[in-house]
């Protein structure tokens, strides 16, 4: 139901989307009635922000809490500081934000068992020949008044065993010859069917055996013979027609006489069959029409059904007569179907049989390039699972469906549905080169123009992975799209260069796309500043973090319990925070480490103050070390600006749009020259060297005020 004409204008949709974020399940247990509803608060995006900023100023409020306990705040400072009980609340609150959550894994591996099944393949391979390694050619069947003697023509490939016509719950053969020899071994398998090994060649094969007292019999073959030739003498026969045999097997019933009149005397049911005629209005008219066995429960069944007007058969090995198809069951088959095609026209009559032998089911499955109307028989339910609307039909003998078949018109709509997109533009120092992926839906084939940059130079353009030799004209690709779903691949050269604003290609589908992934990479000596695009992309959280680390250093500097002023505590962190953070925060406690050690080293006792001494030293050690070692990084590497990205790749940025109406969102990002990083900090690192030089002097001062070490006090006796 798939299937759609050339000339069908048909609706493609939107491109589909493929992106998915939170997912919450709601349940409730119990019954639900029509009348509740429910409803939910969500947070937008606003508020969120809005959170996000009141916890950094929370946790601000947090340290200059403890910082009062220590530090004499300026004044108006008191007021904004939280109480104890507040001051414990926001801890937990940020304890509890703050829990990582884990997600258990679990591995697990599955045996290897290549080896073994190429062992069970080597064991069990058949022959080159298998399921045609021996036929039946023909048939010579003679049916007397007590007994069945059959002639069977067989011609074998290689040494094989054939069944042999009968079985056990039916008429089976008790003497068996082998191109006149009698046969002796013969096997005889669980399900009641004899076989026999031949050498390969022609051979001839003799059966005979007795018929029992029933008035109904059944002569089955496991083999269908290619030419069937039946003889009988007060039998009635069915199941072969024209020399073949339609099923697996031949239904005998014994005809008796009584005076001058003969009749028919059976053991079994009547002949009944149930026949389901499925009907698909699409682009090709179908016929599927199944016979399915009511009665008798076992034996051969054969049944005439006649076609539809206008309906050719087109299944293979169906037997059609008169304008019926021979509907042949064999003994153990339950259904027989053949499929066939109708010829199209605007009114269809169905007529359901009077032939006591068979009831019919009619069941019309109609695609949405149809419309159609039926009166006569009512609807009835139909149990399927069918993703189109079934309307069945359950008629009684004689009754009439009349149908009626109109093509709707076609409403306007996009034919053409672009569900990914992937830009990539690469900026070089002279050009920049882009690549231009997506991939579409389409119901018809058209031309297509896609505008590109005009100063583009296309270099490949690929469709499913075949070149295609199409040129830009001014900026303009012109590309033949073909019914289906594709892949579309084009890349080109244009003269964006390296500068301080660059942005990916401006490129206009000239349709609707979803899913747009934009990417940007910049050279390596590229000192990136800023980023702007679709909302879901990188950000720069530098310039916010340093906003906060200024206010702070503003606040520092009021306390004036070190040497550095506000213009030294902002260069401070102006270097460092371009390359470590923890260094800064390092460097921030051992100044106030300094300066706090004063106010408690003379009320500490000798073990006491010798352990404080020992620990300052390594600690001034290490943040010293930590300092001269980080300078140079700072100098060599590449400046930390804080960009968040999805997929972070050095100096890439990435950015997606769910929807674009025709021409595609742009990525820019604003950038400097990564030498002028490098000079700034060659003048941090300049300034710090003489700012050290009078720091060190001050932090020897508090080291060392009241002594380096204390020892043991000898006391004398007078």
């Amino acid at each position: 139901m798939d299937r759609y004409a050339a000339n069908t204008l048909l609706q493609t949709g939107p491109g589909k989307p493929q992106w998915s974020w939170n997912n919450y399940q709601l349940r409730w247990s119990g019954p639900v009635l029509a009348s509740e509803s429910f409803r939910m608060v969500i947070m937008p995006s606003w508020l969120t922000a809005i959170w996000r900023v009141a916890s950094v100023l929370l946790l601000a409020l947090v340290l200059l809490g403890l910082a009062r306990r220590n530090y004499r705040l300026p004044a108006g400072m008191d007021k904004w500081m939280p109480g104890k009980g507040s001051l414990v609340m926001v801890m937990l609150l940020g304890g509890l934000l703050a829990a990582p959550g884990t997600i258990p894994t679990a591995n697990a591996e599955i045996p290897d068992q290549t080896l073994l099944t190429e062992l069970k393949q080597r064991l069990t391979k058949n022959p080159e020949c298998a399921n045609r390694c021996a036929e039946y050619t023909a048939a010579r069947v003679t049916v007397g008044n007590n007994r069945v003697d059959m002639i069977l023509d067989v011609q074998a490939i290689v040494n094989v065993a054939v069944p042999l016509p009968g079985s056990g719950d039916r008429w089976e053969p008790t003497t068996v010859r082998v191109d006149g020899q009698p046969r002796r071994n013969i096997l005889r398998t669980p399900d009641g069917v004899m076989w026999i090994e031949l050498d390969a060649g022609v051979h001839q094969v003799r059966l005979s055996g007795p018929l029992n007292a029933n008035d109904s019999q059944e002569l089955f073959f496991s083999e269908r013979p290619h030419r069937v030739e039946l003889q009988t003498t007060g039998w009635d026969a069915s199941g072969v027609v024209d020399g073949k045999l339609l099923a697996g097997s031949i239904g005998l019933a014994r005809i008796r006489e009584d005076g001058e009149k003969k009749t028919l005397s059976s053991d079994r049911f009547p002949t009944f069959v149930k026949v389901s005629r499925r009907i698909y209005f699409n682009l090709d008219w179908v016929v599927v029409t199944t016979v399915q066995r009511r009665a008798p429960a076992s034996g051969s069944i054969t049944v005439e059904i006649p076609l539809l007007d206008g309906e050719t058969v087109d299944s293979e090995n169906v037997e059609v007569r008169d304008g019926k198809v021979i509907a042949a069951l064999p003994a153990n088959g339950r259904s027989f179907r053949w499929d066939s095609r109708l010829e199209r026209a605007d009114s269809l009559q169905l007529v359901a049989t009077t032939d006591s032998g068979w009831t019919e089911i009619w069941q019309l499955i109609t695609s949405p390039s149809w419309h159609i109307d039926f009166s006569g028989v009512p609807e009835v339910q139909a149990d399927t699972d069918d993703s189109y609307w079934v309307a069945e039909f359950d008629p009684l003998p004689g009754e009439t469906l009349d149908i009626s078949v109109s093509r709707p018109a076609a409403i306007a709509g996009d034919t053409l549905a672009i569900d990914n997109v992937q830009l990539t533009s690469n900026i070089g120092k002279r050009s920049a080169s882009s690549t231009l992926e997506f991939s579409y839906r389409s119901t018809q084939g058209e031309q297509h123009t896609i505008k590109l940059p005009a100063d583009a130079e296309v270099t490949r353009v690929m469709v499913d992975g075949r070149p295609l030799q199409v040129r830009p004209d001014n900026g303009l690709l012109p590309l033949s799209i073909e019914p289906g779903s594709h892949q579309v691949t084009i890349e080109w050269r244009d003269s964006q260069k390296a500068g301080s604003n660059n942005r990916t290609a401006a490129v206009d589908l000239n349709s609707p796309a979803s899913n747009i992934h934009l990417r940007l990479q910049v050279p390596e000596d590229r000192w990136i500043l800023y980023t702007a695009g679709p909302a879901l992309g990188p950000a720069v959280l530098y310039w916010p973090a340093l906003l906060l680390m200024i206010a702070i250093a503003l606040g520092l500097a009021k306390i004036k319990r070190t040497p550095l002023r506000r213009r030294d505590w902002v260069l401070l962190g102006l270097g460092l925070s371009t390359f470590s953070w923890g260094v800064l925060m390092l460097m921030a406690a051992w100044l106030f480490v300094m300066d706090y050690q004063q106010d408690i080293r003379d009320k500490l006792a000798r073990q006491q103050f010798n352990l404080l001494q020992i620990a300052l030293g390594i600690f001034s050690v290490v943040v010293l070390m930590q300092l001269l070692t980080s300078v140079p990084e700072g100098l060599l590497g590449t400046p930390d600006m804080q960009i968040v990205d999805s997929d972070r790749q050095d100096n890439t940025l990435n950015w997606f749009a769910d929807h674009a109406d025709s021409e595609l969102p742009t990525g820019n990002t604003i950038t400097a020259p990564m030498w002028l990083y490098k000079v700034a900090i060659l003048l941090w690192a300049l300034w710090l060297s003489f700012a050290l030089i009078r720091w060190i002097p001050w932090a020897w001062r508090c080291y060392s005020r009241g002594g380096l070490w204390k020892g043991k006090v000898e006391t004398t006796q007078g």
